[in-house]
C-alpha cells in the first residue's frame, strides 16, 4: 500500500512538469503549421538578404517556403504536397513549383530544368519570377513558328541523384527536348572530411545511394 502511495505521489509532480513543458512548448513552437512558419521565418538569417525583399518582402517569402507542405516519395525524396495555393508559392499536381504539366503542343519546344533550391526559387516572390519562368518568357521573346515551355524539375535541397530520379520518374510525363540541370552545391554539401583528410560521402547519403544502385 505504502509503495502504491509513493508510486503515485512521485507521478503527480512529473505529470504536473511535463504539462508545463507541453504548454510552454506550444507557445514557443506552434503545432499550428502556419504559426511554426511564421516563427521560423522570423528566425530564418536569410530574412534581410536583398533578394528576398523586391517585390515581396522577405518574411512574406520565407513564411510561405517554411509552411509549404511537403511529402515524401521513397528513392526519390522530399518534394512539395501537390495542388498548394500560397500567395508567393504553387504547385501543380506533381509538387512542383509550376504549372499544369500538360501534353505537347504544336510547335512547341520543352525545356526542363533540374536542381535544388537555386533552380526551383529560393527567394523568388512568385512562380513567375523562378529561374523556369525568367527563361521561358527570355526564349519567348520574337520567336517565331514555336513556342518554348520551360518546366520546373527541381526542389529545395535537392541533390544529382534526386534529379536523376526525377527525371527518370517523370520524363514521359515532361517530354522534353532539352534538360539544363542547374546544381552541383548540394551535392559538396553532402560530403564530409574524414581523419585521412579525403573527402567522403556522409554515411546517410551512401546509404540512399546505395538503396537507388
Amino acid at each position: 500500500m505504502n509503495s502504491t502511495r509513493t508510486i503515485l505521489f512521485s507521478l503527480v509532480p512529473v505529470t504536473i512538469l511535463l504539462l508545463i513543458l507541453e504548454i510552454v512548448g506550444r507557445i514557443i513552437y506552434p503545432y499550428d503549421i502556419d504559426a511554426r512558419g511564421l516563427l521560423k521565418a522570423e528566425r530564418d538569417p536569410r530574412l534581410p538578404l536583398s533578394y528576398l525583399s523586391l517585390a515581396v518582402d522577405g518574411k512574406t517569402i520565407l513564411h510561405d517556403i517554411h509552411r509549404l507542405p511537403r511529402r515524401y516519395i521513397p528513392f526519390l525524396g522530399w518534394i512539395g504536397s501537390p495542388d498548394i495555393e500560397l500567395p508567393t508559392i504553387s504547385t501543380n499536381s506533381i509538387g512542383f513549383r509550376d504549372g499544369p504539366i500538360e501534353k505537347r503542343k504544336p510547335g512547341e519546344r520543352r525545356v526542363l530544368i533540374l536542381g535544388g533550391s537555386t533552380a526551383w526559387g529560393l527567394g523568388a516572390s512568385s512562380n513567375e519570377h523562378t529561374v523556369a519562368s525568367t527563361l521561358e518568357s527570355l526564349l519567348n521573346e520574337g520567336t517565331e513558328g514555336h513556342v518554348y515551355r520551360v518546366m520546373s524539375g527541381a526542389y529545395l535541397g535537392w541533390q544529382s541523384r534526386n534529379e536523376l530520379i526525377a527525371l527518370m520518374e517523370y520524363h514521359d510525363r515532361f517530354d522534353p527536348d532539352f534538360v539544363i540541370v542547374l546544381t552541383g552545391y548540394n551535392d559538396l554539401y553532402s560530403l564530409t572530411f574524414g581523419r585521412d583528410r579525403e573527402l567522403h560521402m556522409r554515411p546517410e547519403s551512401r546509404m540512399l545511394a546505395n538503396a537507388v544502385d
